[in-house]
């Protein structure tokens, strides 16, 4: 199918050999007094739309329009003769779509044009947004990212068109424009609301279907499910049958359902009849006499009529749990019922007009007979009118686009976090952007919690480009040999356009390529035309001798191009100059921000809720012997039981000691009362019993195995309990179906007073150094089994090698590897040490992390790590294994008092030093 070839090949159609799009923006010069319509994709001519090119038509404006619909042929029905004969409709996607979205002078849609689009100097580009929310929007939900070509459309919008101050706030506020968007939000009238204030509408419609002794209602429930997979259907059809049977004689319900869903209404139907086609959706509707509706923006423009809104939410909870909704229903001045039977008595008893003048003063407020023209002349002359507002966004300060990489698990994330929060972000802007599908579920919560200023930008689509321009660019971007001078022009005129496609209007001041690696972004510095400083994390050229992954060419031709080139340790700085002298004059230090006050207060977090969710990527588990076959198990061993109280005596007991209670507290009950008592109760234990003796030896057993994690950690197993909203049957029973062996085992070490615990974190990489960890922890296991050691290893190419290590070594039964946790400060506050094995690092950030936690160092001597510190704040040792070795002998034998660090200091200096590279 043609559209799967657009995708393959970066959204462009081929017209003999040529990608159309591309070839019109480079060609041809934009077309003067043109407008391209498109609503909802191309699905439909109907809303804000249809209303808007109807104005132009019957006010034979001068100005050639054109509408994209998905199928140009099938025409609405209610579509005037003269709208068809002046309107030229052109089949969305085709060639002549991408020409004239390269060279009309007007753009206007509804909601969003596809991740290729990018508006060209003089084209004007305006969004008539489609409705006022209810539901919740771009970050307020569940899947964050789907805010990405939304987000991008607005921040290329010249003008944004609402109807009331509730949209453009929610807007704003979930799609990060607040303070940076540089167009203009226009609050104005609603162009498709016009025709409810038309009075022969009504008459004229209701004559044509032969319902003007009708009470007709219309009912417009809102899609609910995915593109694909619809639900509801059922219920659709339930309702309509049951309304079929049992409306009054006099009524009639009209039903529109969203294109997605295939529900027939029966040709039989007299009273339940489908929505009629030879009419727009909003002259129907203003022929109407009421709306049967639940979660859908039509009730905000209905009003306008002062006829009844009726809200049917039958599945209200479920749709808020999954949805989320920005007012409380309730306080709505319409009916509101979530059952059938109700909605018929409303339905019989419906008045024929209300008053919802302080609905329609808050929603509806510019709503007029004339808005579509109020409108028109707005968008296409800029005549305005005491019905528009125009409000403007932008703050007047700088602002700054971050390559702030897929918020994962690592050092770099950890170092943009802290240094965000601890920057005075109210003297700009910021966006951090990144590709969509480089952020993963699990990491959402991070972008939820930047600063409340500090934006977050998901990109989407492809570089635009021919089919010469793309393969120049594969080659360039992954070929570290291919470099041509020939090419430059090429690749500036492509990037410049990349950064318009992703950007739009926005005024970008500062791009700070932030994670040092990515190189797309890395070569997009060297074309822009604002202030860029890239940031260095570690010794480069150390990393691309030992993997490689990174391009020298891309990346050490953006430190030339740069502003500024920050290191986060001054000791890079020798090296980095040695190897590129060119840059000497441009290579400043910010060191990083060491988060304290962010690490204390993750700390505090439920030790027991963070490790719970966590993967657990090896364990030793053999040596772990319960007394049964498994805490799963309904079948325990002969001997296990033996170990026991007999059965039959415990359930004899119970039942005595229950009844004497019973007989003792009820002295006034009769006896056919007690006897009544005593046959349930037994009839309860004989049931019940047999799970609660196995809870009871399954609790023995887990109390023997694992007594440090249960002795007296009652307070922190009961904090678990109450963060996971339940109340535990046995306590250590349903801990230990929570945690499993591996975490037990692990968190029974931590609570060992006889055993010293040490964590490492760090991805499973060479420059992470377990091999020598592993070796040097297995020296000092052998001659002091009493230690324990924790791996925190979120991803890595070495994940097999290190898991086989530990596999094979001789300390494996008190060794654990965890995978990636999202907030690993209680575990590392709760440890005896850290200990730091690395070969290199820009700065081992983590150090200083366990530093404020009051956790003790063991820390291989990497200057740029240990030049802040001393020996009485933490135990420095060579990088080798003998190094580490001495290290956690120093740590179990000397019990050393380790002084505090001055973090204050140090976070003072780095904010000059940040400010003194943003300027």
């Amino acid at each position: 199918m043609k559209n799967k070839f657009v995708k393959k090949v970066g959204n462009f159609q081929r017209n003999k050999g040529k990608f159309v799009y591309v070839n019109s923006r480079r060609t041809k010069k934009i077309q003067k007094k043109t407008v391209l319509f498109e609503a909802v994709h191309g699905d439909t001519l109907s809303g804000h739309i249809y209303y808007l090119v109807k104005d132009i038509v019957d006010k034979n404006i001068n100005m050639k329009i054109y509408v994209s619909l998905k199928n140009e042929e099938d025409l609405e029905l209610f579509l005037p003769q003269e709208l068809k004969q002046k309107v030229i409709f052109v089949k969305h996607m085709s060639n002549q779509y991408y020409e004239l979205l390269a060279t009309c002078e007007y753009l206007i849609n509804d909601t969003t044009f596809y991740p290729f689009f990018n508006k060209r100097e003089g084209q004007k580009y305006f969004i008539i947004w489609h409705g006022t929310p209810l539901k919740h929007m771009g970050r307020d939900i569940p899947k964050i990212l789907d805010v990405a070509n939304v987000q991008r459309n607005f921040y290329m919008a010249d003008r944004i068109y609402v109807n009331n101050h509730k949209t453009m706030e929610i807007l704003a506020r979930t799609h990060h424009l607040n303070n940076i968007y540089t167009g203009k939000f226009i609050i104005g009238p609603s162009p498709r609301n016009s025709i409810f204030f038309d009075k022969k509408i009504r008459n004229n419609i209701r004559t044509t279907l032969h319902i003007n002794d009708k009470k007709a209602l219309v009912y417009m429930p809102t899609w609910r499910g995915s593109l694909g997979k619809v639900k509801g259907s059922d219920q659709i059809m339930n309702f309509m049958s049951y309304l079929e049977d049992n409306l009054e004689d006099d009524t009639i319900v009209y039903v529109k359902l969203h294109p997605f869903e295939k529900t027939v209404i029966p040709d039989t139907y007299e009273k339940v009849k489908p929505f009629p086609t030879n009419f727009e959706i909003y002259e129907f509707l203003a022929a109407s006499d009421g709306l049967i509706t639940d979660y859908s923006s039509v009730m905000y423009d209905y009003i306008n009529l002062n006829k009844p809104v009726i809200l049917y939410t039958y599945d209200f909870k479920e749709y808020v749990e999954n949805r989320g909704v920005y007012d409380d229903l309730s306080t709505y001045p319409f009916e509101k019922t979530n059952n059938i039977e109700e909605l018929l008595d409303i339905i019989n008893s419906i008045p024929k007009q209300v008053d919802y003048k302080t609905f329609i003063d808050e929603f509806s407020e510019f709503d007029q007979a004339n808005g579509s023209e109020i409108i028109v002349n707005h968008m296409l002359f800029g005549k305005e009118d005491s019905s528009i507002e125009s409000h403007n966004l932008h703050n007047g300060k700088e602002t700054v686009a971050v390559v702030s990489g897929g918020f994962w698990s690592n050092g770099i994330t950890t170092a943009l976090i802290n240094t965000l929060e601890n920057i005075d972000t109210n003297e700009k802007n910021y966006i951090c952007f990144f590709e969509k599908n480089k952020v993963k579920k699990e990491h959402y919560y991070r972008l939820l919690n930047l600063p409340e200023n500090v934006y977050f930008y998901p990109t989407v689509g492809e570089m635009n480009g021919s089919f010469k321009d793309r393969l120049l660019m594969k080659k360039y971007l992954w070929n570290e040999k291919f470099k041509f001078s020939s090419v430059e022009k090429q690749l500036e005129r492509m990037f410049k356009e990349e950064f318009s496609r992703l950007f739009g209007d926005l005024k970008i001041d500062w791009f700070i390529h932030y994670t040092g690696f990515e190189r797309k972004s890395a070569e997009m510095m060297r074309h822009i035309n604002s202030k860029t400083a890239i940031w260095v994390h570690t010794d480069m050229f150390a990393e691309y001798e030992a993997k490689k992954n990174f391009s020298k060419k891309i990346i050490f031709g953006a430190y030339e191009k740069a502003n500024k080139v920050v290191l986060v340790h001054n000791n890079l700085r020798s090296k980095l100059i040695e190897k590129l002298p060119n840059i000497s004059d441009k290579v400043v230090t910010v060191n990083n921000f060491l988060g304290e006050e962010r690490n204390r207060n993750l700390s505090m977090e439920n030790l027991l809720q963070t490790i719970e969710p966590v993967h657990v990527d090896y364990s030793y588990n053999e040596n772990i012997k319960l007394n049964y076959k498994s805490l799963d198990s309904e079948e325990m061993e002969i001997e296990t039981l033996g170990r026991y109280p007999e059965k039959e005596m415990l359930k004899k007991n119970l039942i005595k000691n229950v009844e004497n209670g019973i007989t003792e507290n009820n002295e006034q009950n009769t006896n056919s009362t007690l006897i009544t008592h005593k046959e349930m109760l037994i009839k309860h234990i004989d049931k019940s019993f047999d799970s609660l003796y196995q809870n009871f030896i399954k609790d023995s057993e887990l109390r023997t195995t694992f007594e440090n994690l249960y002795n007296n950690n009652e307070l922190l197993i009961n904090e678990y309990f109450e963060t996971k909203d339940m109340n535990p049957t046995v306590v250590s029973v349903d801990l230990f179906n929570k945690m499993r062996i591996s975490k037990c085992k692990l968190l029974d070490a931590i609570f060992n007073p006889e055993i010293k615990v040490y964590l490492n974190i760090g991805r499973y990489d060479y420059q992470k150094g377990h091999d020598k960890l592993i070796e040097a922890f297995e020296q000092v296991y052998i001659e002091n089994p009493n230690i324990f050691l924790i791996m925190i290893c979120p991803h890595g190419p070495l994940k097999s090698q290190t898991i086989q290590w530990v596999r094979e070594s001789v300390a494996k039964e008190n060794i654990v590897i965890l995978g990636g946790i999202n907030n690993p400060y209680p575990l590392l506050k709760h440890v005896d040490a850290f200990v730091l094995s690395s070969n290199y690092e820009g700065l081992g950030l983590v150090v200083y992390e366990a530093l404020s936690l009051n956790t003790d160092v063991i820390t291989v001597n990497l200057k740029e790590t240990t030049e802040y510190l001393n020996e009485n704040q933490a135990i420095i040792v060579e990088n080798t294994v003998d190094g580490l070795v001495e290290g956690f002998k120093i740590h179990l034998n000397d019990n050393k008092q380790f002084e505090e660090f001055d973090f204050d200091y140090y976070k003072e200096k780095s904010k000059q030093e940040y400010q003194n590279v943003i300027l």
